[in-house]
């Protein structure tokens, strides 16, 4: 029997043991190229017989495995190094409270998925070593011209005078830059804060409205299908929907593959989505535009989940 087909056996079978997952967030797939988001209390597919070290604020719990994989479940937060014999991966744990939309109970700092400013400069600690999504726009010079971060850093200004580094290893900033994606509070030994960038996460409302695309096919015009988009369960994707006296957004979610686990609303005219392929299947998400109560256009984009 093929490995892929013995580990893909594996993982269904974890699926029966633990029931049905329609429920809850699939299995995650661990990956030694990209650190993989999994929700407290989702588990991770790990292609090895035994782990020999979970490292971080994590507790884990072998569900199942065999002689080549294993599968764990695990609660707590932060970045988790998963070290196996031969490999190691690291996997970015989330105890994020969910906050539906319409929603009015408060939630803990470090149970947001958003990135609070003003939180963080009073009570930094609250946020440390936790995970946050944050949009922003980001500039290589910083607060003081004379010390210029390194290639793989850049600065955020969280207020007039304050501004944290934005640690991106994976990338290089060129100047100012809009900047999306998950980090991780952290601080020196010296009690300087800054952030640590560990993925990028799409924006789907970065490009705003736009005219659907239409080509001419065979003397017909043909309005363009959406992309289908692949990706792995734990994927996260953001929106930004902004209302004003003139026009509005609205976001809908068409299919159980993709789920919201964060929404967080500003005075009613601002709300920020953090969403989730939560397990496979597909996905049509619809951004909504209005002009004076009235639609104007849409806007698809599918996903596959795997």
């Amino acid at each position: 029997m093929k490995k892929g087909t013995l580990f893909t056996i594996v993982i269904i079978a974890a699926v029966l043991s633990l029931g049905t997952t329609a429920g809850g967030m699939g299995i995650v797939l661990v990956s030694p190229d990209e650190p993989r988001t999994v929700s407290s209390g989702g588990t991770i597919a790990v292609p090895c017989e035994e782990v020999s070290q979970f490292s971080g604020a994590v507790d884990a719990v072998k569900v199942s495995g065999d002689s080549e994989s294993a599968v764990y479940s695990l609660e707590g937060y932060g970045i988790v190094r998963v070290d196996c014999a031969s490999a190691a991966y690291d996997v970015l744990l989330t105890d994020w409270q969910p906050s539906p939309e319409g929603a009015d109970d408060e939630v803990q700092p470090h149970r947001a998925a958003i990135f609070d400013p003003e939180g963080f400069r009073a009570d930094p600690d609250s946020f440390e070593n936790r995970l946050y999504v944050l949009a922003t726009l980001i500039r290589r010079e910083g607060p003081d011209s004379r010390s210029l971060p390194s290639q793989s850093s850049s600065w955020i200004q969280i207020a007039a005078a304050d501004w944290l580094r934005l640690d991106h290893p994976q990338w290089v900033a060129d100047g100012e830059q809009l900047f999306t994606g998950l980090v991780e509070v952290c601080v020196d030994d010296d009690g300087t804060w800054f952030l640590t960038a560990h993925q990028q996460i799409e924006n789907l409302t970065a490009d705003g409205f736009s005219e659907p695309h239409i080509t001419l096919e065979d003397g017909a015009f043909v309005l363009q299908k959406p992309t289908i988009h692949e990706i792995p369960v734990g994927t996260l994707l953001y929106a930004a929907l902004r209302q004003t006296r003139s026009s509005g957004m609205r976001l809908v979610v068409h299919g159980d593959a993709v789920e919201t686990v964060h929404y967080q609303s500003y005075l009613g005219s601002f709300q920020e989505l953090v969403l989730l392929a939560a397990r496979p299947g597909s996905a049509d998400i619809e951004i909504l535009y209005s002009r004076y109560g009235d639609p104007i256009g849409e806007r698809t984009v599918s996903y596959s989940v795997y």
